[in-house]
């Protein structure tokens, strides 16, 4: 249980900072969400890498579970901060 909430928090907020950094670069449409989703894969292999020593099916039910778990889950809050920092940046000039 420990683990999953640690992953759920560091992917949370991997989200927010990679929508507000695709809003700010001006990425739309599937550039905007192929950022997301590279961003949500890698952020899952560092996890894997640096708190499960490479090994994640030790602490995780499923091995691929730090590469995976969560990304629909934070799309959304993506898609907030996205069209936020877009809109502000590029809308609102």
């Amino acid at each position: 249980m420990h683990n999953n909430r640690s992953l759920y928090y560091v992917k949370s907020t991997t989200a927010c900072i990679a929508g507000a950094t695709a809003g700010l670069l001006g990425l739309t449409n599937l550039a905007g969400f192929a950022f997301f989703l590279a961003s949500s894969v890698t952020v899952g292999a560092l996890y894997a890498l640096a708190n499960c020593g490479a090994q994640p099916s030790r602490y995780f039910l499923k091995s691929s579970e730090p590469l995976v778990a969560g990304t629909l889950g934070n799309c959304f809050s993506f898609i907030l901060f996205w069209t936020l920092f877009y809109s502000l940046v590029y809308i609102y000039e």
